[in-house]
């Protein structure tokens, strides 16, 4: 009736309505369409993290030990070529190598030492790829940010065709991406402060503890017996070989590890002592209990059976029984912190939080890109944004997550299991030769008689 009666105004009020609604339709396809492509990246990255994560397949990069050459590419503070140094072990047949290139030294895949002069210079942007980087060690992170840069082209192209005014929600999705940055950043703080302090606690407690002893017990050992040659020589020899079997076996345990022939192999130990060991539980503890039951049996033992020769053993065998407590101590320690994981619940709602602080900042730098087309500075800032705060979050992800268990011995920041079994044995091998000529003369030759200590 209205049309019959006013059909001009009617049509014209039609005509103003469509164009209202038109902004609507096209705010209501770009969410939709953002919604679409989040999907779609979801599905993606699920495809392609599945079979990584199944298949386990090697780094993307190559072995850290066979291609960090080429990543490297020696640079940062390093003038000469390359080298290797064969590091000889205590015993020939136990040997390691180090491998110095660019401001790194390597022991295998992990790092022994770096130049911390070098790390402070401009010139370290140069090795970001380098084999030890979070960048060129995680080829998930690699592909995680390819993935978020170039979806971010797409979705531009998206919002210029389908926003009539793109630069009002670039506004919007600005604001809400950097109540986000400091969000995450937050919440990355305590993870990592955690993180870092569970992965000095096991150094410094686990690991240290544990050759503190060793140290300790070989420098007692090399006073109460120090000959040449014979009883005492023995003496010596096993308890720092089984110092030096507990500390490799502790990496064993960490890593799942349940083979033992290369320890005897090494010379660490030999093969009745892995048939005791058989499928005990923390094997490296119970190496201890040999190491106490040896004290006991030199102190009280039978003298037929090279026991009864502890000087003093009233008061000395107290003493090296609390070295061996304190030392079976620093192994719990070290495995309670690689046995005991920070909380999934916390770990994996920090993940959630960090990949949709991600997705936002795609979102938010596309529609940047689409509001300021022509302007090339506000384009290059927005890339800089893309880039950095996504590789900033999930490399302190990566990084905190290899940190949780450093006793594996294959990534760039675990501990050189090699180089610190070379240590000790070197150690207490140069505790022995001490013992063994002394500065002021012969070292002492204890009686028979434990209790009394007179020297002959």
């Amino acid at each position: 009736e209205s049309f019959c009666a006013h059909p001009k105004q009617v049509i014209e009020e039609s005509l103003m309505l469509g164009n209202s609604l038109l902004p609507a339709r096209r705010h209501s396809r770009a969410y939709i369409a953002c919604a679409g492509w989040c999907v779609v990246c979801l599905l993606m990255h699920g495809l392609i993290a599945f079979p990584t994560f199944a298949t386990n397949r090697p780094n993307i990069l190559g072995s850290p030990k066979h291609n960090r050459r080429f990543l490297t590419g020696r640079v940062c503070c390093s003038s000469s070529a390359s080298r290797s140094r064969k590091v000889a072990m205590a015993s020939p047949a136990f040997q390691t190598y180090t491998e110095h290139e660019g401001m790194v030294t390597y022991v295998d895949e992990t790092v022994l030492k770096y130049d911390e002069h070098c790390v402070t210079r401009m010139r370290v942007l140069s090795t970001m790829l380098t084999a030890t980087s979070v960048l060129g060690s995680h080829r998930e992170l690699l592909k995680d940010l390819s993935m978020m840069l170039f979806s971010a082209i797409p979705l531009t192209m998206i919002f210029r065709r389908v926003l009539s005014d793109p630069i009002a929600h670039a506004d919007v999705f600005i604001t809400v991406t950097n109540n986000l940055h400091g969000a995450v950043t937050f919440l990355l703080g305590f993870f990592v402060a955690a993180c870092v302090g569970r992965w000095w606690a096991v150094r410094v407690d686990g690991i240290g503890g544990l050759w503190g002893c060793t140290t300790d017990l070989a420098m007692q050992i090399a006073n109460y017996f120090p000959q040449e040659m014979g009883a005492d020589a023995e003496v010596r020899t096993r308890v720092l070989r089984w110092a030096a079997l507990s500390h490799e076996l502790m990496y064993k345990q960490a890593r799942g590890d349940s083979s033992m022939q290369d320890l005897i192999e090494d010379g660490l130990a030999l093969k009745r002592e892995v048939e005791l060991l058989g499928t005990s539980p923390s094997k490296p503890q119970m190496v201890w209990v040999w190491v106490s039951s040896y004290l006991n049996h030199l102190a009280y033992g039978d003298a037929n059976e090279g026991g009864s020769r502890l000087p003093y053993a009233s008061t000395v065998l107290p003493q090296l029984q609390n070295i061996c407590c304190k030392a079976r101590g620093s192994i719990g320690l070290a495995l309670t912190y690689t046995d005991t994981q920070l909380p999934f619940g916390y770990v994996h709602f920090l993940g959630v939080v960090t990949w949709m602080h991600n997705y936002v900042q795609v979102i938010t730098s596309a529609l940047v890109f689409a509001a300021h087309p022509m302007s090339s500075s506000t384009c290059i800032a927005e890339i800089f944004y893309l880039i950095f705060y996504p590789t900033l979050f999930l490399g302190l992800l990566h990084i905190c997550a290899d940190m949780q268990n450093p006793l594996r011995s294959s990534r760039p920041s675990d501990f050189p299991r090699k180089a610190f079994t070379h240590y000790i044995l070197a150690e207490g091998h140069a505790m022995h030769a001490m013992g063994r000529k002394p500065p002021y003369g012969k070292p002492p030759i204890w009686s028979t008689n434990n209790d009394s200590g007179i020297q002959l």
